[in-house]
């Protein structure tokens, strides 16, 4: 997570000051959800952000089409399994939560 705020930094990222605040970000935005919330959404953000970024997308602006697309993919893999779509519901409050966690709408 870290490395993606720090990527939306830009050229600014090389001024330690702000590595520091934006390491500060993450840590007290992920304040607002219970560790075990965070256990359950950390391997569902990941998978988003290998998709997006076998893409060459960036996860924190991809838009919500790209979104609606991976959700859709993980649906059908859900249902190849024969499993309910609580991994599905899990992706979608994952993404949520972590643009959130940088200050963005959810997609």
């Amino acid at each position: 997570m870290l490395s993606l705020v720090e990527e939306s930094l830009g050229p600014a990222r090389s001024v330690p000051a702000l590595r520091t605040l934006a390491q500060q970000l993450c840590t007290l935005s992920r304040s607002s959800l219970e560790p075990s919330t965070w256990r359950k959404y950390d391997p569902s953000w990941a998978q988003f952000v290998t998709f997006c970024r076998a893409q060459g997308l960036n996860p924190f602006r991809c838009g919500a089409g790209v979104v609606a697309c991976y959700l859709t993919e993980q649906l059908q893999a859900a249902q190849q399994r024969g499993v309910g779509p609580g991994a599905v519901e899990r992706a979608s409050a994952a993404i949520t939560a972590n643009y959130r966690l940088v200050g963005l709408p959810s997609p």
